[in-house]
């Protein structure tokens, strides 16, 4: 599979138009390093979510480093919400929470990712629940036992790399180029980009979504939230669906044919029995979706074998991951249908 390395451009056309069996030109490991990532958060919370931008340079650094030691303590008391979501044509999936509260010297931590192969039950690649001095850029991502940690020339992250246990090979998550970047409804920072992740044995090429959200701890709690489907397929093409909130509708994000579009007016419906039958023939529970915009239609419905709940066990500790669900996805436009997999989790803000 080949993922395209080209300037994202906004298609012109307000439909899509699939070029059968053609994928993107590019290369199957992004070697660029997100350039447009990081930034600050643009959001109703100006003074809390500026202290987000600045630059760094690029390094690599691991727990117990100079990271996070001797540092001046974040000027506000806040929470920080972070979420990796990466998916493969082949069903590989990673998915990755990391939770992080500032108040006064003292930082909170509790990071969770787990991965899951073709076919495979989720795997806890890291579990992390802590506290810590508080460094000034409180919203970054840290190092942690387990896990090293690579930012970029903008502050953003570049590569993620988990330790293996034994004789297990580490796991080695690199985001590449971004493909589309956009502000949400509450202020948090989306965007989509080229990644692969490296398993120890290969690298598998994928789509990447991260979100970054943020909230002063004397604001009230947010309660939105909703469930985010991310597909990929073996042409290099992904999407992007949010399930809409009271006064936030659906939203969907594309990359097909090498090129990105935003989508409003997004109708997504739980399903139920044959209405949600996948390949196999087995009926289930699933979804199905519309946006007329782009002139596309589909469904999905989770993979053979997964949960619906995605209460599955943790082959590791025994933990169970409750959001995150494989899926098998179609999507039609243009008088054709594609086969994707994805995955959906439900994401809190805040």
């Amino acid at each position: 599979m080949t993922w395209a390395r080209r300037t994202p451009t906004r298609r012109r056309s307000r439909r899509i138009r699939y070029h059968r069996g053609k994928a993107p030109t590019g290369t199957n490991r992004p070697d660029g390093l997100a350039a447009r990532a990081g930034g600050c958060l643009r959001a109703a919370l100006v003074p809390l979510l500026c202290a987000c931008g600045g630059t760094s340079s690029e390094g690599e650094a691991d727990a117990g480093s100079a990271a996070g030691r001797d540092i001046p303590p974040a000027t506000v008391d806040a929470r920080y919400l972070t979420h990796v979501l990466f998916v493969a044509a082949d069903g590989t999936t990673l998915y990755g929470s990391f939770d992080q509260a500032a108040r006064g010297r003292r930082l909170m931590r509790t990071y969770d990712v787990g991965v899951a192969g073709r076919a495979a039950d989720w795997t806890t690649l890291l579990r992390v629940q802590d506290t810590l001095p508080a460094p000034r850029a409180a919203w970054r991502v840290l190092p942690a036992a387990g896990m090293s940690v690579l930012i970029g020339d903008q502050g953003q992250i570049a590569r993620l790399r988990f330790s293996g246990e034994g004789e297990e090979a580490p796991w080695q998550l690199s985001i590449g180029q971004n493909v589309s970047d956009w502000t949400g409804p509450t202020g948090q920072r989306e965007s989509l980009a080229l990644a692969h992740l490296d398993t120890g044995e290969e690298a598998i090429s994928g789509i990447l979504f991260f979100r970054r959200a943020a909230r002063a701890l004397d604001a009230p709690a947010s309660a939105a939230g909703g469930r985010t489907f991310l597909c990929a397929d073996s042409l290099g093409n992904a999407f992007l669906v949010h399930e809409g909130t009271p006064g936030n509708p659906a939203a969907a994000h594309t990359w097909i044919n090498g090129a990105e579009g935003s989508w409003g007016r997004v109708t997504l419906a739980p399903v139920e029995g044959e209405a949600a039958t996948g390949e196999g023939g087995a009926a289930g529970p699933g979804w199905r979706f519309e946006i007329p915009e782009a002139g596309l239609t589909g469904s999905f419905r989770p993979a053979t074998g997964e949960s619906p709940t995605g209460a599955v066990s943790d082959g590791r500790s025994g933990a169970d991951w409750p959001r995150a669900v494989r899926l098998e996805a179609l999507l039609a436009g243009d008088g054709q249908g594609f086969r994707y997999s994805g995955v959906t989790v439900n994401l809190p803000f805040p």
